[in-house]
């Protein structure tokens, strides 16, 4: 999810006027008039309408405004605590998409307690994580690769599956991922009938958590969802691994970040 998008919106909302928010937050009208019109294209519904006087948000609107201003909110606390942890960074570790969500917490609090204080946290797809450690430029990384090259080592932190999440009254119609890792997990599940493809996971949840569709997501991840109906899909399991250089890793990093599992 896009947090200057959802500043941009938001003070859309407080103003009323779309010049009035574009020079509040620093960009052309134009520009924020783009970025609406592309947010609205991917969701497929419209988030505000003009009355004549002012901008105003449509139902929907205000879903995701609320959904927007939680995200903000714990964005920046998240960022600034990865950003100071991450001051004259030594230790540098990636995570997945849904490992930022299932695990970056109680990686934060360990690395905390195990006395590790520089620290650099990557949000990144496994792909490429891989190839940021075999390019020597990563420490450590929380990936849900199925193959790991053979220069690294993997050690699985938890066990993993799909499920369909449907929210009570959705549409009949599929919140599609279109970003790694989870693209590539969905792409063969036969998803049919109106979809919206959405370029982050923490949009997938935001959409799921406004009721404007189903969708299927790692079963840690739904487990945050608010009165959704979650069913298994059957034959998607797979690991969420530590994956570290095999010469010469930084053992006491292993056994910290293995101490959350």
């Amino acid at each position: 999810m896009n947090t200057r998008l959802c500043e941009y919106l938001i003070k859309l909302e407080e103003t009323g006027s779309i010049s009035k928010a574009a020079s509040e937050v620093s960009i052309s009208p134009s520009a924020l008039s783009q970025q609406l019109t592309l947010i609205e294209k991917e969701l497929g519904v419209k988030l505000f309408i003009y009355n004549g006087h002012r901008w105003e948000p449509t139902e929907a609107g205000l879903c995701y405004l609320k959904g927007a201003r939680e995200f903000v909110r714990t964005g920046k606390e998240t960022y600034g605590r990865i950003k100071e942890m991450g001051r004259e960074s030594q230790v540098r570790i990636a995570l997945c998409p849904e490992a930022v969500l299932t695990a970056g917490e109680g990686l934060m609090r360990a690395l905390k307690e195990g006395g590790v204080q520089d620290v650099s946290l990557i949000e990144t797809s496994s792909d490429e994580a891989a190839s940021l450690m075999l390019s020597g430029r990563l420490d450590a990384a929380i990936v849900s690769l199925s193959s790991i090259p053979a220069s690294l080592t993997s050690d699985v932190l938890y066990r993993e599956s799909l499920v369909l999440a449907v929210p009570p009254g959705c549409p009949d119609s599929f919140i599609v991922p279109d970003f790694p890792d989870l693209r590539d997990r969905t792409v063969n599940l036969g998803l049919e009938g109106r979809r919206h493809k959405v370029s982050s996971l923490g949009l997938l949840i935001m959409m799921l958590d406004s009721g404007l569709g189903k969708a299927v997501l790692p079963s840690r991840t739904a487990m945050a969802l608010r009165g959704c109906d979650l069913s298994p899909v059957p034959g998607t399991d797979y690991d969420v691994s530590l994956m570290m250089p095999r010469y010469k890793p930084k053992e006491y990093l292993k056994d910290i970040i293995l101490s959350i599992r």
